[in-house]
């Protein structure tokens, strides 16, 4: 009989450790060019704002994220077809091109919008994703989770004088980032040879029996 067999150029892995990768270098290597900048006081979207010296790059490198994010969340929909677990990567890379899209002095609600959008569904991607992998990758979603949301609360009850606004923000954030590199390695891994039939990686020598090969 005939087997359908779909031969994906992309794996959808890929996007989420390239988009992690970008995300950390680009704030290292905005830091070190924004003058006087502190970490511990200064948020990470300061270093998109307007008229500062790396407004372009680190908008253009965020924007970069939001794209491969969303792009390997479709790519995940088109194999796992799980729609709710989707549906938070997409709202997160749709946060992350509000925030590139809208420097924070020149259009604060949609960046704003854009921020909450990276941390809840960032959150709720980490804990979505840990019923997704299984073994330590599974543990390591739900610790990514909980730390980058028990951050998010704590920076609603004032619980800055340990690290500072932009140090307790970054503790929200690297979660999300850490563990996007982490998923995306372990999808990259788990289709690594791009082919997939109702959902399920094939291996590459596989053998598909044609129509008539077999007689009663």
């Amino acid at each position: 009989m005939n087997t359908r067999r779909n031969k994906m150029k992309w794996n959808p892995g890929t996007g989420f450790v390239y988009a992690g990768g970008i995300a950390i270098l680009s704030i290292t290597a905005a830091s070190a060019m924004f003058p006087n900048y502190s970490s511990r006081y200064d948020a990470i979207s300061d270093l998109g704002g307007a008229g500062t010296t790396t407004e372009v790059f680190w908008n253009t490198c965020v924007i970069i994220v939001g794209i491969l994010w969303i792009w390997s969340s479709y790519l995940f929909f088109r194999i796992e077809r799980r729609r709710f677990t989707s549906k938070f990567f997409y709202l997160s890379g749709i946060g992350f091109l509000l925030v590139g899209l809208s420097p924070w002095n020149v259009y604060p609600f949609t960046h704003y919008i854009g921020a909450q959008l990276i941390f809840i569904f960032g959150v709720l991607s980490c804990l979505a994703g840990s019923r997704i992998v299984t073994g330590p990758m599974s543990r390591l979603s739900i610790v990514a989770g909980v730390a980058s949301f028990g951050s998010y609360l704590s920076g609603y009850v004032g619980m800055y004088i340990f690290l500072g606004p932009g140090g307790l923000e970054r503790m929200v954030y690297y979660p999300i980032i850490l563990w996007s590199i982490a998923f995306g390695g372990y999808l990259s891994y788990k289709y690594q040879n791009g082919n997939f039939q109702n959902g399920n990686p094939q291996p590459e020598n596989e053998t598909h029996l044609e129509e008539g090969s077999l007689s009663g």
